[in-house]
């Protein structure tokens, strides 16, 4: 936006959970009369309301990270003029062949899912477990965790003493990972499972690096906010742009990070 002489407002909820809060945000937000309108929401409904109303007030809607889907998007009464996002479904999938190149044939492994009815989670989970059942192992358990990091150690303590020859297990969030790391420790069982996590944020890489995580799915953000960006700027010059763009995506392995 400071590239291109824009003014950028930023508002954001203080949890992945808080659904009322970011509508709120996002319903203030709509009074102050943008030309246009980036937005995450935290499930593929919870924003529906006041992105129906920036469309019946024609403020072009760019949908970022966590899609609503075309179907979901028309009943609602939203015109969304474009969808930027990892693709979800492939950083599952980069999970479950990591596993089945560095675990032996026939493992049981597990799944840490982020919250019911986030596509976005519900893409990584499907793209593990259709890759590792494919590849002939079995997915012992798989249960949600909100994106929590305190749930997702509940989570995996129980899935630890109810299935204690699991071989890995795969987070749909970096936050569940964190959490997932310290019960596997506290378990007594540091280093002793493959743990991959998804985002590639900063203390995840730290867990990396220090051997604690064997990696996690990075997704690009600041990428897809810049291809944002420049798309709204397209668009409010009338220029022609793409309806779906899908932003990269890398298993970021101990060399990587180092």
């Amino acid at each position: 936006a400071k590239q291109y002489g824009m003014t950028v407002d930023v508002v954001s909820v203080a949890t992945e959970a808080d659904t009322a809060g970011q509508l709120a945000a996002v319903e203030a937000g709509l009074a102050k009369g943008y030309d246009a309108i980036c937005v995450s929401p935290i499930t593929p409904n919870n924003l529906n309301p006041v992105l129906a109303d920036a469309s019946s007030k024609g403020i072009p809607i760019i949908n970022v990270d966590e899609l609503i889907p075309a179907d979901v998007a028309k009943d609602a009464g939203i015109n969304i003029a474009s969808r930027i996002a990892s693709n979800n479904y492939n950083a599952g999938i980069l999970a479950g062949q990591y596993m089945l190149d560095n675990l032996p044939a026939g493992s049981k492994v597990a799944v840490v899912e982020g919250m019911a009815g986030n596509s976005s989670g519900q893409a990584r989970h499907d793209g593990f477990v259709d890759t590792v059942t494919a590849g002939g192992f079995e997915v012992v358990a798989s249960q949600p965790a909100d994106w929590d990091r305190a749930k997702a150690n509940g989570v995996v303590t129980n899935v630890l003493q109810a299935n204690p020859e699991v071989a890995g297990i795969y987070f749909a969030n970096d936050t569940m990972a964190l959490g997932g790391i310290e019960a596997v420790e506290a378990a007594g069982l540091g280093g002793k499972l493959v743990l991959i996590g998804t985002d590639a944020i900063p203390e995840a890489l730290q867990a990396v690096k220090d051997g604690r995580l064997a990696g996690t799915v990075a997704q690009f953000p600041y990428e897809e906010a810049v291809i944002c960006v420049e798309n709204a700027i397209k668009l409010l010059e009338g220029r022609p742009i793409s309806t779906k763009i899908d932003a990269p995506i890398k298993l970021m392995l101990k060399a990587d990070v180092e």
